[in-house]
């Protein structure tokens, strides 16, 4: 009876070994092993998700786990949805990019891509706003530092990305010396103090027409040194009408 026990725990010893190489063999002997993302390189910002998916061929568990070399600005679900978290807001990250890693269930086999993370603009976020995916919500003034002086004009625009039938309204800090119309051209007022300009800064606010949106620039207003004016003396030549060479 003790010898039977003996021989019925080598057999289940013995299949136990067989099984363990049969399964080293399908995992990591296989040249057909492999683990595909459906991408390399996403660029995302805030109030945007991206869902990483991978394909896995040669291995009996296609599940794989997610995992990302920094989560100060990112997360990612056990479906491999990346999101940007709220606190990229005003952060000062600027831009940085991450990897997200993709491992099959024993580890031994994994596959990458890039994250290029970015800050939004200030002032460009309206926290009120339902996530969606790849959504990128951007509202800010293509040039954020202009010089002006007398008798000059210049146009703001704004650059908006995720936005859609807004109106933006202009406005510039109160001054004796510049307005601005709803087009966004700045020019001098018609009477301003001349003289009295110096060296100054003013300024001016780009907003959406519902106020979740806005965005600012700074005008450097300086007084142009007038040059002396140069009058030329003109000599008339004088012509002798009775004078003849023959």
């Amino acid at each position: 009876m003790k010898h039977n026990k003996w021989n019925m725990a080598g057999r289940l010893l013995t299949l136990t070994l067989i099984l363990v190489f049969v399964f080293s063999l399908t995992v990591s002997g296989s040249d057909d092993v492999y683990l595909i993302m459906n991408a390399e390189f996403v660029e995302l910002t805030y109030n945007e998700s991206f869902d990483f998916n991978v394909k896995v061929k040669g291995l009996s568990c296609c599940a794989v786990t997610w995992h990302l070399d920094d989560e100060e600005y990112l997360s990612v679900d056990n479906n491999g949805i990346v999101t940007v978290k709220d606190n990229i807001v005003d952060s000062g990250l600027g831009e940085e990019t991450y990897t997200i890693t993709a491992y099959s269930v024993m580890g031994d086999y994994s596959v990458s891509a890039k994250i290029l993370v970015s800050e939004p603009p200030k002032g460009a976020v309206n926290f009120d706003q339902i996530k969606s995916f790849n959504a990128p919500v951007a509202f800010s003034i293509a040039d954020k530092f202009v010089d002006i002086h007398p008798s000059q004009t210049f146009n703001f625009n704004v650059k908006m990305n995720g936005l859609s039938n807004y109106d933006i309204l202009w406005t510039i800090e109160e001054n004796q010396f510049l307005t601005i119309d709803r087009n966004g051209l700045v020019t001098f007022k018609d009477t301003f103090p001349r003289g009295e300009i110096g060296e100054q800064t003013l300024t001016i606010t780009a907003q959406s027409d519902t106020g979740e949106f806005y965005d600012t620039a700074t005008i450097m207003l300086s007084e142009v040194p007038q040059a002396p004016i140069k009058i030329r003396k003109v000599i008339p030549r004088l012509y002798n009408t009775d004078y003849n060479p023959w």
